[in-house]
């Protein structure tokens, strides 16, 4: 079945995300889950990327996309290539946490908060 979401940049993305996923994930995939714990490097490597908190604007060091394409490739390659924990890490901050940083803070808290959030130099969670 052919899709319509996706256009050629989105494609061009999703080989990227490939590519970064087998090169800095998949090696490391059963060491992770065997100790419980993904190595915090990786949320750096993903923001470095540009691969991380797409959606924090450009002017506190994101990418301003707010397209939500870009995070369905995100969640269809981490399953694709079975890096569960180390990539559900990287939506549960970009799709789950972020928004409220988005929404709900003023622009002293998002120039306090967003640079490190798109970095990967904080890393978000929920807490319950």
């Amino acid at each position: 079945m052919e899709r319509s979401l996706f256009e050629e940049e989105h494609e061009m993305f999703r080989k990227a995300f490939r590519t970064f996923l087998e090169r800095e994930l998949v090696p490391h995939r059963e060491e992770w889950e065997a100790a419980g714990v993904i190595d915090r490097e990786v949320f750096a490597k993903a923001g470095a990327s540009g691969f991380l908190a797409m959606s924090v604007p450009e002017k506190f060091g994101g990418a301003g996309v707010d397209d939500f394409r870009y995070n369905l490739i995100i969640a269809e390659e981490i399953c694709a290539a079975d890096v569960y924990p180390a990539g559900l890490g990287m939506t549960l901050h970009s799709d789950v946490c972020l928004p409220y940083f988005l929404d709900y803070c003023n622009e002293e808290q998002q120039s306090r908060w967003l640079p490190g959030i798109a970095s990967g130099e904080l890393i978000t969670a929920v807490a319950m």
